[in-house]
């Protein structure tokens, strides 16, 4: 097992990326554990917009429910940086939406921003030529994300 506590937040980071690309998830809990302590000292590293959709379907999945409602809200900048973009082919946009919506926390926002997301694809779907397919399948789990 390695010694997180000695790494720099940066490696932690990368590290976490590794572990949940090669399916080593016990230890990507460990290693998430140890960030989640340091708390808004992580931040400053997540960089989440730059990161792919594996990571970022792990952080949804793993990363904020063990996160409490006010350091989530300490990330906020950077969660809502993913929020704001459509990831119209992996959603993680929407995994992240979902997450946040699970804890209780930019419940309004998170809202209004769907609201918004939905009226933009919505248009692209009946004015672009844009694959409809692609469109359809965004919309569809973007209206349930409403419905909850």
């Amino acid at each position: 097992m390695e010694k997180y506590s000695e790494m720099d937040i940066s490696t932690m980071i990368e590290r976490l990326d590794e572990l949940q690309n090669s399916q080593r998830i016990t230890e990507a809990i460990d290693l998430q554990k140890e960030l989640i302590e340091r708390r808004e000292d992580i931040i400053p590293f997540l960089k989440l917009s730059k990161k792919d959709s594996s990571f970022l379907t792990f952080f949804s999945a793993f990363f904020i429910p063990e996160c409490d409602k006010d350091f989530l809200k300490l990330m906020k900048k950077e969660l809502f940086e993913v929020i704001n973009s459509m990831d119209l082919t992996e959603h993680v946009d929407l995994l992240l939406v979902e997450s946040l919506t699970h804890k209780g926390v930019f419940t309004e926002e998170l809202n209004k921003k769907l609201f918004e997301k939905q009226t933009h694809i919505q248009y692209f779907y009946n004015y672009s030529n844009m694959n409809k397919y692609i469109l359809s399948d965004y919309l569809n789990k973007l209206s349930s994300l409403l419905k909850t």
